[in-house]
């Protein structure tokens, strides 16, 4: 935690965590798009960085397009989720994450891979996979039916 503060004392600004975004794009089905990770085959749904001065709405946007090719309208808010401080290929990191979800996309439309990503699939959750740190929360969130229990375990496991 001492690197992370030193760090971070060195920058201008405040010492907080990254904002990250994590976007649950789902068909007209119901299918959930994941995507496998290039850097170390994990699966994780659409995500990544807010930019400064950048909105969450247009972040996950961003986002999924970068990682996807789709064009897709934000829906709603899911949840929030802190991760970390933990260390990921031997850097610090601690970030909170939105989860959004997107509007329904129609059924077939076409997958553009960025280079992080080597596969998509279109699922039913829950599903056990080899999910990406953070992302299996999620994944079991996705089917629970109250969702205070989710924030319970999130505080639990942070």
């Amino acid at each position: 935690m001492g690197v992370i503060r030193e760090t971070l004392l060195g920058e201008l600004g405040c010492i907080t965590p990254k904002l990250g975004i994590v976007v649950v794009v789902t068909d007209d089905d119901g299918k959930v798009l994941i995507l496998k990770r290039a850097d170390d085959s994990s699966w994780c749904f659409p995500c990544g960085w807010v930019d400064i001065g950048e909105g969450v709405e247009s972040a996950a946007i961003r986002e999924v397009w970068e990682e996807t090719g789709l064009i897709i309208a934000v829906n709603g808010m899911i949840g929030a989720m802190s991760k970390g401080p933990e260390q990921y290929e031997n850097v610090d990191c601690h970030q909170v994450n939105i989860i959004l979800q997107s509007q329904p996309v129609e059924i077939g439309r076409s997958i553009r891979l960025s280079h992080e990503h080597v596969e998509f699939a279109w699922i039913e959750l829950p599903k056990d996979l080899d999910w990406h740190s953070g992302h299996e929360v999620i994944n079991v969130f996705m089917t629970m039916k109250d969702p205070a229990i989710f924030c319970r375990r999130i505080e639990d496991a942070g």
